[in-house]
């Protein structure tokens, strides 16, 4: 068993069965499932995993990821707040009507709602139903084993990286193929092992409306947050190194959460997506413009007011939860005053949806929080205090409250004199004024207290007193006498009553809030969306983006002056380039053959911009199905259901993999996915294999769409140049865009350039055409590599160019040579194992790693390298 599916052992949680479920004893009836679609689904929390297998075609389906209900943006409906129930409902949806489902089978981790909501779905549209214990849905490494061994490559690539984002799918698959096996075949297998079913095909759920991303992706074109941020110390306090911190007009929390939802699921739904785009239009007309940038302020201190109504659930006397809602209702009735002012000249249901917003009963519950609450009080103070007038009752008792000190020296003025009438009592020893006091305490009530050091001197005096010892502590006696029952007659147990009292009032408020909680949660939303559109027009005022153009069921994507969203924060100079690349209809199957185009490869030098260039197109294409407007002049994108790239590979000295071996499990992920909707973006595949077998592959799959009549868009960037030679098939294909960067050579040879810039002129512009070199030797020049390296490149890359035979009496190693190319090695060896991603970097750290790396003493050479 190898290392690599360990991970799987500690996916299950312990064995918890439903108590809110009544088992169904599954030999109750057996389903006959030779010719049937099974759909079996399992939970942990908010996240549902979900698989469909055909039985009758041996055809498996299974979510790419485990899915959120509860959070899900794309499957929340505009302007409103969907429960785990109404998400579950469009999950299934969505899900048993791609599939044609006839039996859905559910782990019993699910509570009796989703149970029930589950069990009426089913039995509205005719489906068999059944629950299973949570013993079938666990994991062992023969089950893994066997799922490793059974399937197709593209199952075996997703089942390695399950321990991401599938571990929930993951248990559903093994629950249904162990239920299968044991309750329905009769096979008693928990024992003895599971024999997994053999399937021919597997695809993935693309649930409607969810664009399909995956982590790699995320990281590639920096959509996130990177943990650590490149260049700390950069100058340009403007520069973004990922898509989201483009958007920092977008500060409050709601905000914010949405913000990142939207950028991790990208959508493809028309209608949403145009509601976007068109607030975003209505919010950039010049006579909204400043009213929209008011409004935003505004937002970006928003409380967040269903964290408010949590504290205030929890704490009735939250100073902050009362003071969040009060504001919030505040700056909401302005937000909506100033939305009706906007000039609507283009439909946008966010904006017709604040517009229609009662303000006056926001007004009125604002008047009633302050007919009840002190908000002055509250802001200054911190202190939730209710405002006079409201209750007669509460009045009374805080103007006693506010007099008790009166009170109580008045108790100890009459006490005195009642002692000083007494003759009997000797007090002439006695100061009875600094002696005696008087206090009030919460349920104890009003007592005297008299020092513990000056109990005995009034030892002559107890005789003629009717005072009772309540208790005493290490400073005081404290005493009841007919006075201080009295006050407690009249005034009873004081701050207990103001509590009581304070209580009950304040919960008749929360009660009456309540009443309104959902609506102010559903306002809040919309102002989340709100602040992210006015983020989105911001930006694009800032940056001059312009609003893309998006066609359902066309295969295009033509951008002119397209730039690169981050590296334009940047540099003022950034060079703008066009894309047209227009594959016709989706329906068209015989688009190669009728001038259109689907693929695009651009060739190009070293350094000249090739890889920008793709991850800038991947960006709009990616901005554009957030509902963004995209950094060009013009965008026209056909929508899109998946956006794959092969990028860049994540090397590390954890794992066996190479790299070449990394990129092609991926780009095997990659072609397995892709329908004709989707968009693919591959960067210099095979270039860590030899020099035929990279340019083979590369061919062959270019070859392969450049026929194909689902065609997805392809866009590939390669220094293979001689595969798209006169002679090649390649070079004549119509369907292949062949696309350069632009360099200018003078009239010296290449291979003596010795200097940057000297004799050639990067423009960092794509033009139509095939590039023949890719002027790697002076690339390695300008970097700095030694001369006589170069010298010896030279010489090579002239033989090689000629056709004569190596000369390899130019390569023999001196002893020199061969200690500089261990210490090399060393160094090498040490940089690669620096995880850049788990250190700081600022400019004096990044020097002192360096130099670190690069002082490498004789004896640690010989140790790493005899390892």
């Amino acid at each position: 068993m190898s290392s690599s599916t360990s991970w799987l052992q500690t996916l299950l949680p312990k064995e918890e069965e439903s108590s809110s479920i009544s088992q169904i004893d599954p030999s109750e009836e057996i389903w006959a499932l030779d010719n049937e679609r099974i759909i079996c689904f399992d939970i942990q929390g908010n996240k549902i995993g979900c698989v469909v297998f055909n039985f009758e075609y041996a055809q498996l389906s299974i979510l790419p990821s485990d899915l959120d209900i509860q959070n899900n943006e794309n499957m929340i409906i505009l302007g409103t707040r969907n429960s785990k129930k109404h998400n579950l409902e469009l999950l299934l949806n969505r899900i048993l009507r791609q599939f044609d489902v006839t039996h859905v089978l559910i782990s019993s981790r699910f509570n009796n709602e989703m149970y029930h909501t589950i069990l009426s779905y089913c039995t509205d549209v005719g489906l068999k139903f059944k629950t299973a214990s949570t013993r079938y849905f666990k994991s062992n490494e023969d089950i893994i084993a066997k799922l490793q061994d059974s399937g197709e490559r593209s199952f075996k690539a997703w089942l390695l990286e399950a321990d991401k984002y599938s571990n929930i799918t993951v248990r559903a698959l093994i629950g249904l193929f162990w239920w299968d096996a044991e309750v329905n075949q009769g096979r008693k297998q928990m024992n003895t092992g599971l024999e997994i079913p053999k399937f021919e095909k597997l695809s993935f759920i693309n649930l409607d409306g969810m664009v399909y991303v995956d982590y790699l992706t995320l990281s590639a074109l920096r959509i996130l947050q990177p943990l650590v941020k490149p260049y700390a110390n950069i100058e340009n306090c403007d520069a973004a190194f990922s898509l989201v911190e483009l958007f920092t007009n977008v500060k409050s929390k709601i905000g914010k959460k949405l913000l990142k939802n939207w950028l991790k699921l990208p959508i493809n739904e028309m209608d949403e997506l145009v509601e976007r785009i068109q607030t975003t239009e209505l919010i950039l007309y010049p006579e909204n413009y400043s009213c929209f940038i008011e409004i935003i302020h505004i937002l970006n201190n928003l409380p967040d007011v269903k964290n408010s109504f949590t504290k205030l659930d929890e704490d009735i006397f939250a100073s902050s939860a009362w003071l969040g809602i009060y504001n919030f209702l505040r700056h909401s009735v302005t937000i909506i005053s100033r939305i009706r002012r906007i000039d609507k000249k283009i439909e946008s249901q966010l904006i017709t949806k604040l517009q229609n917003i009662e303000i006056a009963s926001l007004v009125d519950t604002i008047d009633y929080l302050n007919s009840v609450i002190n908000y002055n009080r509250l802001l200054t103070d911190k202190e939730v205090e209710i405002v006079e007038n409201n209750n007669f009752e509460y009045d009374q008792l805080k103007k006693v409250y506010t007099r008790l000190e009166a009170i109580l020296k008045t108790i100890v003025d009459d006490i005195i004199e009642e002692l000083l009438s007494d003759s009997k009592n000797r007090l002439d020893h006695l100061n009875l004024a600094e002696e005696l006091n008087a206090l009030y305490i919460p349920q104890l009530g009003f007592l005297v207290t008299i020092e513990n050091t000056r109990v005995h001197y009034w030892g002559e005096v107890w005789g003629s007193l009717n005072w009772q010892l309540v208790f005493k502590d290490n400073s005081h006696h404290y005493y009841k006498n007919s006075m201080v029952t009295s006050l407690d007659d009249e005034f009873g147990d004081l701050m207990t009553k103001i509590f009581e009292l304070k209580l009950d009032i304040l919960a008749n408020v929360r009660e009456n809030l309540v009443k309104h909680r959902s609506l102010l949660i559903d306002i809040s939303e919309i102002f989340g969306r709100l602040e992210v559109l006015i983020s989105f027009a911001i930006l694009a005022n800032e940056r001059n983006y312009c609003k893309p153009i998006l066609k359902k069921d066309k295969s295009v994507v033509k951008i002119t002056q397209g730039r690169h969203p981050l590296l334009e924060t940047l540099s003022d100079n950034f060079i703008p380039n066009d894309i047209i690349l227009d594959g016709g209809m989706l329906t068209d199957i015989n688009w190669f053959s009728s001038g259109r185009q689907r693929i695009a490869v651009v060739t190009g030098a070293n350094a000249s911009g090739k890889t920008i260039f793709l991850e800038q197109i991947a960006l709009i294409v990616y901005m554009a199905h957030i509902g963004c407007y995209v950094p060009a002049d013009t965008a026209e994108i056909g929508l899109v259901d998946m956006i794959l790239t092969k990028f860049k590979s994540f090397d590390s000295i954890s794992t066996s993999m190479s790299s070449f071996e990394r990129d092609s499990k991926q780009l095997s992920k990659i072609m397995s996915l892709a329908t004709k909707r989707s968009i693919i973006f591959i960067d210099e595949y095979g270039k860590g294999t030899d020099t035929i077998s990279g340019p083979s592959l590369l061919a062959a799959i270019i070859q392969k769409y450049s026929q194909l009549p689902g065609a997805p868009r392809l866009l590939i960037s390669t220094h293979f140049y001689e595969i798209f030679q006169k002679s090649s098939l390649l070079k004549h294909r119509g369907s292949i865009k062949f696309l350069t960067t632009k360099i200018v050579l003078n009239n010296c040879e290449v291979e003596n350039l010795v200097t940057e810039n000297e004799g050639i002129v990067f423009f960092y512009q794509i033009v139509e055409g095939i590039c023949d070199s890719s002027l790697g030797i002076y690339c390695a020049k300008i970097c700095g590599i030694k001369k006589e390296i170069i010298n010896m490149a030279e010489l090579v890359h002239k033989q090689f160019s000629l056709g004569q035979k190596l000369d390899l009496s130019q390569f023999e190693v001196t002893d020199t040579e061969m200690e500089i190319f261990l210490k090399c090695q060393t160094i090498i060896k040490r940089f690669i194992s620096w995880d850049l991603n788990t250190e700081y970097i600022t400019e004096d750290l990044l020097r002192s790693k360096l130099n670190s790396i690069l002082s490498c003493s004789t004896k640690e050479v010989m140790q790493i390298n005899s390892e």
